[in-house]
């Protein structure tokens, strides 16, 4: 009787210490949904959670405060979505904004995530823990899409946090447990909902998808991938997609299976036949209304998206970026080298071999001389050039068992480093022609019965050119490794935060064109760069993606 009198006295105290922490949000209605955003993620930030009792508390503040700001961040979204692009400012000012917002939001429920599963004696109930792991689900997601509006990957550690809470909703059983998200909802959903909704949309992140595009699939997805089934079993023909637990990565495609493997699985069937449902009534001229779509878009932009989406997502037919010639077999020794740092460096320890090489003398000049004057620019090369930074991944040597013009094969052996992985840029030299550095994509990478694996190589270009690029806008920011934004600094180029690229005069994939290679998280559609090769400084505008992977990309320069 009397723990259950100090528990209400113990509640009124945190309810009235609440809603004096509370205070600063009844200036928000005075001010502009910008500004919201801003006090709000800073009030949020003062947020710490020291021990269970105190993030008890904290916890319902957080909820309290992402409750009352969702419509604020709604309704910037819409702003950013319809803003024009003349007004490059005010988008940059709303993107990080609203991005900031969300990730300080997705780390606040993260930490209290963390508290909670270090404190295994402390009793919060089934169905607020089943609506914080949601709200945590809903802040992650959509932080992620607004990366995806600037043409990148979510950020690092955010798919980590969405396993843990795979994880954790297993053990308590409420993966399918509905509830309403917000009080104003009309519409119930659960974790398993939100999960299948957040791992569609981070399928579309390698491809060419507009912002209205983006906000236009999570749409459709809340509309119809309801009350799905997270599976741990891999059923064969009847899933297409799988995530892996045991990495900080996101959904990809089916292509094996590992024994073992810590994969989650589920069904598309359902939304792939109401695509195909939609697209049929189109061509047939059939009312649309009973897909439930007529308040989200007009049809013609509605089936613009759905053919890409029916590429993207289909369970029958899919079509993989298969060989178009049959490979012959041919055993030859590469030496590998991974990572734009790393093939960067080689590159340009090549070109700087290939610059001695050019002085030497013909038989008719003074060979003392030749070797004064080459020992002489060798002693300034070294004075006044920085030396290439290494990456500290090296080289490793592979071997060839078949090949094609367009791609090869090679055996990796029974155990193979963590970032030998589907979508990696490698760039390899051969025994026959150890000058030229050959530029190529891993496009699968499987276990075979004997137990050894082999990798499959997409061949992208050669007589690459390494170069230090740096954007052209001193209010440009990107975002480091941990998700923090770091200011770049002036527009002298000695004093920009400058990275590496490849330039390719001509690539496999797209004949006649100038392709420039440059780290995904540097790449923002339609930006200038300076490009400086050889010492010498190029204002470019980057043209179309041509090729987009989860740490790299590739864009069309002017000729």
């Amino acid at each position: 009787m009397l723990s259950v009198v100090m528990h209400k006295i113990q509640t009124v105290f945190q309810h009235q210490e609440m809603q004096k922490t509370l205070g600063w949000m009844h200036t928000l209605p005075e001010m502009a949904e910008l500004d919201v955003l801003i006090e709000t993620r800073q009030q949020l930030a003062k947020i710490e959670f020291d021990n269970i009792h105190q993030a008890k508390l904290q916890i319902d503040l957080i909820l309290e405060i992402d409750r009352n700001t969702y419509r604020y961040a709604k309704k910037e979204t819409y702003k950013y979505l319809t803003i024009l692009k003349i007004n490059k400012k005010l988008e940059a000012s709303i993107y990080n904004a609203a991005y900031l917002y969300y990730r300080q939001l997705f780390v606040s429920y993260t930490q209290f995530l963390t508290c909670y599963e270090a404190q295994n004696n402390v009793f919060v109930s089934e169905d607020k823990i089943n609506l914080i792991l949601c709200r945590l689900l809903n802040a992650a997601f959509a932080m992620a899409k607004w990366r995806y509006f600037d043409d990148q990957p979510a950020p690092a550690g955010m798919w980590s946090t969405v396993h843990k809470v795979i994880r954790l909703a297993e053990n308590l059983a409420i993966m399918n447990k509905n509830l309403f998200l917000y009080s104003f909802h009309r519409k119930e959903t659960s974790i398993a909902t939100l999960l299948k909704q957040g791992f569609m949309m981070d399928t579309l992140h390698k491809g060419n998808y507009s912002r209205l595009q983006i906000q236009l699939t999570e749409q459709v997805l809340k509309a119809w991938a309801t009350n799905p089934l997270i599976l741990n079993k891999y059923r064969q023909d009847k899933v297409q997609f799988f995530i892996n637990l045991e990495d900080d990565k996101g959904p990809e495609r089916i292509r094996a299976v590992e024994k073992y493997a810590e994969y989650r699985f589920w069904k598309t069937t359902r939304i792939v036949d109401k695509i195909e449902a939609y697209l049929c009534a189109v061509d047939t001229q059939k009312p649309l209304t009973e897909f439930g779509l007529d308040k989200i878009a007009p049809p013609s932009v509605v089936l613009k998206l759905f053919k890409k989406l029916r590429a993207e997502w289909c369970v029958e037919g899919f079509e993989r970026q298969r060989r178009k010639e049959p490979r012959l077999k041919n055993s030859k020794l590469l030496n590998v080298s991974f990572g734009l740092p790393d093939i960067c460096a080689r590159l340009e320890n090549m070109r700087k071999s290939l610059d001695l090489e050019a002085f030497k003398a013909p038989p008719s000049l003074d060979d003392d001389q030749i070797k004064f004057d080459l020992k002489l620019a060798q002693q300034r090369r070294n004075k006044f050039i920085p030396k290439p930074t290494q990456s500290h991944l090296g080289s490793e040597n592979w071997w060839m068992v078949d090949e094609s013009s367009g791609g090869f094969a090679v055996d990796l052996g029974k155990e193979i480093n963590h970032w030998v992985e589907p979508g990696q840029l490698v760039g390899y030299t051969t025994t026959d022609d150890k000058t030229t550095l050959m530029i190529a994509e891993i496009k699968s990478v499987r276990k075979q019965a004997n137990g050894t694996y082999r990798a499959g190589l997409e061949f992208i270009g050669s007589h690459g050119v390494s170069m230090k690029v740096a954007h052209n806008n001193p209010e440009k920011s990107t975002e480091a490794q941990f998700g923090y934004f770091v200011e770049d600094g002036t527009l002298n180029f000695d004093a920009l935060n400058a990275f590496d690229g490849i330039l390719l005069k001509n690539t496999n994939r797209h004949a006649g064109k100038n392709t420039l290679i440059l780290p995904r998280n540097e790449y923002k559609r339609g930006s200038e760069y300076v490009i400086q090769v050889n010492g010498q400084d190029k204002l470019v505008q980057v043209g179309v993606l041509q090729m987009k992977q989860r740490e790299w990309v590739g864009v069309e320069l002017p000729a």
